[in-house]
C-alpha cells in the first residue's frame, strides 16, 4: 500500500489506483495541493513545460517520483497513467491534441515485434485524466474525464499496422521521412524544439532523423472520449 495525503492505495490494483484517482474529478491540483504546490521548485511550475501536469500529479496525488522507465508507471498493476487537455467545441468534451506514448528508440524498435514490444507493453492498460485545458495555467486546470482504458481487441489490428508501418519505414533507413499520413491511428510525433535542433541517428542511413514519439492521433482519442461524460 501505498500512503499519501487523502489516504492510501494498493499499487498491485487497478481498481484501487482507479478509486484514488477519483479523488481528482472536477477538481484541479491547487485545490487539493495549495500547500504541497507553494513548496514546489519553479522548474514543476512553468506552464509550457510538456509534461508537468502529469509529473505533478505522479508527485502531488500518487506520491511517487516521475520518471522515463520503460515500463508502466504502475508495473506490478500493469497500469500506464496519461494526463491530455480537452477541449470544448459544440458543448462536447474532445481531445486538444494527440496522445503521447513513448518516445520511438531507433534501435531497439526495430528489433521488436508487435506483440511483444515496449509500446505495447506500457500502454496496452491506460489510466486517462482529462482535463479542460486553460492557456498559462498547469495546477488550476480541472480534471473532467477519469477512466480506465485498455486497447480494444478491435482497435489491435489496425494498431498494429500502424506500428509495424512505422518500423518497416525505419528499417528501411526512411526515419527522416516518418509523417503522420502514414497511419491510420498511432502516429510518429515529432518531439523537441525542432529547427534541427532535436536531430539524432538512424540505423539503416547516415541521414539523421528527428526525434518522435509514439502517439495516438486525436480523432482516435475522440474515439476514446466517445461516450463518457459530456457536458
Amino acid at each position: 500500500m501505498r500512503s499519501c495525503k487523502f489516504g492510501q492505495y494498493d499499487e498491485t490494483s487497478k481498481e484501487s489506483i482507479y478509486d484514488y484517482s477519483l479523488l481528482l474529478l472536477n477538481t484541479s491540483l491547487q485545490e487539493l495541493y495549495p500547500k504541497e504546490i507553494e513548496l514546489l521548485p519553479k522548474e514543476y511550475k512553468n506552464p509550457k513545460g510538456k509534461g508537468a501536469l502529469g509529473c505533478l500529479v505522479e508527485k502531488l496525488h500518487f506520491n511517487y517520483e516521475p520518471n522515463d522507465r520503460p515500463e508502466p508507471d504502475f508495473p506490478t498493476a500493469k497500469l500506464e497513467l496519461k494526463t491530455t487537455p480537452l477541449k470544448v467545441v459544440r458543448n462536447l468534451y474532445v481531445s486538444k491534441e494527440r496522445l503521447v506514448l513513448g518516445m520511438i528508440d531507433y534501435e531497439k524498435v526495430c528489433n521488436e515485434t508487435f506483440n511483444y514490444s515496449s509500446f505495447l507493453k506500457k500502454n496496452s492498460s491506460l489510466l486517462l485524466l482529462f482535463f479542460l485545458y486553460e492557456k498559462n495555467k498547469i495546477t488550476e486546470q480541472v480534471f473532467k474525464i477519469i477512466k480506465i482504458w485498455d486497447i480494444p481487441e478491435k482497435d489491435l489490428v489496425v494498431l498494429k499496422q500502424d506500428w509495424e508501418t512505422i518500423c518497416q519505414k525505419i528499417k528501411n533507413g526512411k526515419a527522416h521521412e516518418l509523417s503522420g499520413s502514414d497511419t491510420f491511428y498511432l502516429e510518429a510525433a515529432r518531439k523537441g524544439a525542432g529547427k534541427g535542433r532535436d536531430l539524432r541517428t538512424q540505423p539503416y542511413s547516415d541521414v539523421k532523423a528527428n526525434r518522435r514519439a509514439f502517439a495516438f492521433k486525436s480523432k482516435y482519442v475522440n474515439v476514446i472520449i466517445k461516450g463518457w461524460k459530456q457536458l
